[in-house]
Formats: structure tokens, C-alpha cells, sequence
């Protein structure tokens, strides 16, 4: 859907504030001038990367040092991911990150569906077939919530699932229920949990203001929309005008401090080439909050904002070793 209003955004030079596609297609692509778009979320390079390094970092050793595993095992990986940009920018995260880092990890399998798929009980049967130590999946949480949910309950995948940010939200948390108990997301803003640090009170305030008035709390769209209004808002501020070549200007030569989500180095920016903002992300285990009926997360990486350590479940089961 961004992509097609990008047609319209080169023809009259309008400044435009990206905030929620994920693609790094919108500012990447050579076929429409994209110079007046602005990336304002992590894009799937990003969060396909930091997700990847997680694995190899943290999960990878506690696997191989609870089972007895060598050192040096590589970590048996398999990906599921929805047939689209966003899950095929994922796939290509991933191995760009295993390629260019030399990284201990063997992808196993690699299976696709179809944006709004409710079964998918085929792909992890070839999943669990594969044996792997992991599965990350790329999809949103209607279909997440059900992905883990058959895993768990239909196929007998009893494995650690990566979710990506997007999942982060109340709807995954009610829709997975207790299946996703010890699950991984990687996030950059949590409707249930705030990372220490100089941002804890503008999260936490938002987070009340927002369930005073909706009675829900809100997650990293929420955050993200919130942050890209301020954002246009200080490049009219620092042009002085409506015009939209200087509002892009502006837009260009940013920089602001960061306000609810946490950005590299603590400032809004773009970066020159393609315009990127840089955000700082986190991974999180969900664990079984009786009080409420659902998991709730904790962050497990990196060491400066981790609250507990990641943990492998007794029911967990490995690859082959």
C-alpha cells in the first residue's frame, strides 16, 4: 500500500514520513523518485539482522551447553515467512546476516504462505521434519498466534519460536495464549513491558495516557505514529514554511532528540543514502502471567536493558545433534 502512494508522492514532491511499512523497498526502489520519502521505522534489514545475531549470541550457546552440545555446533535454524515484502525482506535479512557474518547457523528450512494464511499445519510439518533448534517466523499476529498455536498444540514442534516487532501488540498476547509461553519477539516499543533507561517515564506516561482514554494499551504502531507526527512537526518548525521542498530539506538535515521509541545515539535522524532512521531494538521472552490469562514479557537481550536471563523450558526439544 506504501509503495503505491509513492507514485503520487514523486509527482508533486510532497514530504512523506514513513512510519509503518517495514520494507526497504520504499526507499530502496529505482523505478519512482523516492527522494522526498523519509523511513521512519526499523526496516527488515535491521530487525532481520539483530534478530539473527540474537540466535547466534544467546541462543545458540545456551542450547548447546544445556544438551552438552560442542561449543562449535552451529544452531540449526528454520524460517517461515509470509509471501510478501515483508516476509521475503525477512528471508533476506537472514541470510545476508548468517553470509557476511561467517555465523555458526544452518538454515534447515525455509517455507512461505500467503499473507493471511489461517493454516499452517503443512509448512511445520516440513519444519519439524528438518529438525531445527529455532524457528523464525515473519508474519503478522493473526497468523503468528495461530503459526505457534498449531506448532505446539497439532505438530508437536515443541521449539523456541522469534517473532518480529509487529507481534508486539495486545491482539498477539490474547491470540496466543499460553503457547507462546518462552516465544522470543524482537521490539522497539511493548504495550506490556518499558526498557530501563532515559526513555521508561515517556513510554510508561504514554502508555497510562493512552489506556485512560482507549482502555487499551497501545504497541509500536502507536509509539511509531505518535514519534512521526512530532517528527513533521519540528522539520515545518526548522523550515519556517509549508513549502515542501524545504519541509524535505528540513526532514534531511534532522536532528531531534529521540522521544518515545529509542534511537542510535538517542537522535531522531535520516540517514543520507536512503533516508533511514536508526533505532535501537530489543529481544523479549514471553512468560505465563497468571493474573492476567496471557504472557508477558521480559527482555532478555541486550545485557543493558535485560531484566532476566533467556531460558530454554523443560519441554523444549533440539535439533539433531
Amino acid at each position: 500500500m506504501t509503495s503505491a502512494y509513492q507514485q503520487t508522492v514523486a509527482e508533486y514532491g510532497v514530504p512523506f514520513i514513513v512510519s509503518g511499512a517495514s520494507s526497504p523497498i520504499i526507499t530502496h526502489r529505482t523505478d519512482v523518485n523516492t527522494s522526498t520519502t523519509f523511513h521512519h521505522c526499523p526496516t527488515t534489514d535491521s530487525y532481520g539482522q539483530y534478530t539473527t545475531l540474537f540466535i547466534n549470541q544467546v541462543m545458540r550457546p545456551a542450547i548447546n551447553k544445556k544438551f552438552g552440545f560442542p561449543e562449535s555446533r552451529p544452531l540449526r535454524l528454520a524460517l517461515i515467512y509470509q509471501d510478501s515484502p515483508y516476509g521475503k525482506g525477512v528471508q533476506t535479512a537472514v541470510n545476508n546476516t548468517i553470509t557476511a557474518g561467517n555465523l555458526p547457523i544452518q538454515l534447515v528450512s525455509q517455507q512461505s504462505f500467503k499473507m493471511g494464511e489461517s493454516d499452517f499445519r503443512t509448512a511445520l510439518t516440513a519444519v519439524k521434519a528438518a529438525k531445527p533448534d529455532a524457528v523464525y517466523a515473519a508474519a503478522f499476529p493473526n497468523e503468528m498466534s495461530q503459526l505457534v498455536t498449531q506448532a505446539r498444540r497439532d505438530v508437536g514442534l515443541n521449539t523456541i519460536f522469534l517473532a518480529v516487532e509487529t507481534n508486539d501488540a495486545p491482539e498477539y498476547y490474547k491470540g496466543i495464549g499460553q503457547f507462546g509461553e518462552y516465544s522470543i519477539i524482537e521490539s522497539r516499543f511493548s504495550p506490556y513491558t518499558v526498557p530501563v533507561g532515559t526513555l521508561a517515564d515517556a513510554q510508561q506516561g504514554f502508555k497510562d495516557e493512552y489506556y485512560a482514554k482507549y482502555k487499551s494499551y497501545p504497541d509500536m504502531m502507536g509509539a511509531s505514529t505518535h514519534d512521526s507526527v512530532h517528527v513533521a512537526a519540528q522539520a515545518v518548525t526548522n523550515a519556517g514554511t509549508l513549502d515542501k521542498a524545504a519541509v524535505v530539506q528540513a526532514l534531511g538535515s534532522l536532528k531531534m532528540p529521540q522521544l518515545l521509541e529509542a534511537m542510535k545515539d538517542g537522535t531522531i535522524s535520516f540517514s543520507p543514502d536512503y533516508r533511514e532512521a536508526n533505532f535501537d531494538l530489543w529481544m523479549e521472552q514471553l512468560y505465563w502471567d497468571q493474573s492476567a490469562g496471557e504472557t508477558r514479557p521480559k527482555i532478555v537481550w541486550p545485557d543493558s536493558l535485560k531484566v532476566t536471563d533467556f531460558v530454554l523450558p523443560d519441554w523444549y526439544k533440539p535439533g539433531s545433534s
